[in-house]
């Protein structure tokens, strides 16, 4: 068998694995479509592959790499089986990705296929929309999910999505020419990060926090803080998608980012070709809190006991002391552009930016917690016509925050600790029951309609 044979018959293999695959319980939605998209692409590859020579290792070596590719895609379907993930979730999650990831094409084809699966490590947050570098005619792009497969209840943490929205948005050339030129541009403007001669000066200053002196001494080649174009790049791509967390999951997202990236680097100083420094990507973030006046959010709330508790929810992730001037790359003006920039680009295509709840909306969803019950708009009242209320998904993932903010406050022991689990998965079953709340109301609204 030559290497043009061996390819076909690795073109019938991935088809039959697509169609064992999805022998299986799914979840609901884009199977079909995911279906009948992989099957053009396949075809298309065949008649690509036919009329090759044998001989020619270059065309050959091209049309491997596309197999390969489409293997790939069925592997994530298999792994995107039903109940492996907080489908309730997804579904919210979906609707504020989709209206960034469409492109203007005609019919449907703008319109991207979702799926969702889990994989190792912590590292596996991510979303993943397909680029252009296929050679085959991508129809509609297939979107991806990822999260940790251990976290897959932890819906408190699945708000640092909101950064990934941020990655897959990025994707998009007509997204990509406007966020650099109305968000990207206002951070690049000046300050530290202005050039990479700027960077690799900042990263070098003698006044730098002892956490970052001390880092300096550990890596002493200087490449470490000699930053290169690319990198810097990386960095602001980084710095745009924790707006896009802010600005889609409000304060949510603050305790999920914090959470998770100093489990990563408890230091908060660490850097790479890819990430910042942690310190940096907060201070922005307090910049941004400030503008948007979320840190006056308190003062509106006229229960003493629950303002305190709200206050402190904030203290911990956007305290209220300024972050120090080496930590400090950006301006309170550059970043009130960049994100003024951001909530227009995102309104305009139609996704939803955050915006905070009122007193009553969030009490209610704070006490059902407290009192071990699903937070949801469900009406408690023992009505004989019980009005249940559309409640935004974010608004139970903030409550959940303060009431696991209280909980962990004094998790010494393994059986405290497991209350934040228990929360994690009273939200989930929250946004479960917000989610037929959802779809009854809105029934409702097309049969009065």
């Amino acid at each position: 068998m030559n290497a043009k044979q061996f390819l076909l018959q690795e073109c019938d293999n991935v088809l039959a694995t697509l169609q064992d695959v999805l022998r299986h319980d799914y979840a609901a939605g884009s199977s079909e479509e995911f279906y009948n998209e992989f099957c053009e692409r396949l075809k298309f590859l065949e008649s690509l592959i036919l009329p090759v020579d044998p001989s020619d290792a270059s065309a050959l070596g091209m049309f491997a790499n596309e197999v390969s590719l489409l293997s790939t895609l069925v592997h994530r379907m298999e792994r995107s089986h039903a109940g492996e993930f907080p489908w309730p979730f997804t579904e919210y999650l979906r609707n504020l990705a989709e209206p960034l990831c469409k492109e203007s094409l005609p019919d449907n084809e703008g319109e991207p296929i979702i799926r969702v699966y889990a994989e190792g490590g912590l590292f596996s947050y991510q979303i993943n929309l397909e680029s252009d570098l296929s050679v085959l005619n991508v129809g509609r792009r297939i979107f991806t999910i990822v999260f940790p497969r251990t976290l897959r209840h932890h819906v408190l943490l699945h708000a640092i999505f909101g950064h990934e929205i941020g990655h897959a948005a990025w994707t998009i050339p007509e997204n990509k020419s406007e966020l650099r030129s109305k968000v990207l541009e206002p951070l690049r403007s000046k300050g530290h990060l202005n050039s990479t001669s700027q960077a690799t000066h900042w990263l070098r200053d003698p006044q730098a926090p002892a956490a970052i002196v001390e880092l300096r001494k550990q890596y002493s080649d200087d490449s470490y803080t000699e930053i290169d174009r690319n990198q810097l790049d990386s960095w602001f791509q980084e710095f745009l998608c924790d707006l896009f967390g802010l600005v889609t999951f409000g304060g949510s997202f603050l305790a999920a980012h914090q959470t998770l990236l100093l489990a990563l680097d408890p230091s908060g100083h660490r850097w790479g070709p890819y990430h910042p420094p942690y310190i940096c990507r907060k201070a922005m973030l307090w910049r941004a809190c400030k503008h948007l006046k979320w840190d006056q959010f308190p003062a509106s709330i006229r229960d003493d006991k629950f303002r305190a508790g709200i206050t402190t929810f904030i203290n911990n992730y956007s305290p209220s002391t300024e972050p120090g001037p080496w930590e400090d790359v950006f301006t309170q003006e550059q970043v009130a552009a960049a994100v003024d920039a951001l909530i227009a680009i995102l309104t305009k295509a139609g996704t939803s930016c955050y915006a905070m709840p009122d007193e009553e909306t969030l009490s209610h969803l704070v006490r059902m917690l407290e009192e071990r019950i699903p937070p949801c708009g469900s009406d408690l009242s023992g009505s004989e016509t019980p009005v249940n209320r559309s409640v935004d998904f974010r608004h139970i993932l903030l409550a959940g925050w303060l009431v696991a903010d209280k909980v962990n406050a004094t998790a010494d022991s393994a059986e405290q600790r497991k209350q934040f689990l228990q929360l994690n998965k009273l939200c989930e079953m929250g946004l479960l029951q917000q989610r037929a709340i959802d779809l009854y109301n809105s029934g409702e609204d097309r049969e009065a309609a």
